[in-house]
């Protein structure tokens, strides 16, 4: 029988993991990209947050057990 569950808990841990990634790349291109430096460093405390946030995400779903 096919585990549902279980290929769910993959699909999550892979978006959470993928976002994380994608924030992080995000973050050190905002600053390498500055046009006006106070708006590239905001956007890149942003999307540093944001990395951080998705990696949190991503240890509590791989922490999770079926």
């Amino acid at each position: 029988m096919y585990d549902y569950q279980k290929e769910a808990l993959k699909a999550k841990k892979l978006k959470y993991l993928i976002l994380t990634v994608v924030f992080s790349i995000a973050s050190s291109l905002a600053i390498s990209l500055s046009i006006q430096p106070l708006i590239s460093l905001m956007a890149a405390v942003v999307c540093f947050i944001l990395a951080i946030f998705f990696a949190i995400q991503y240890i509590k779903v791989a922490k999770q057990k079926l």
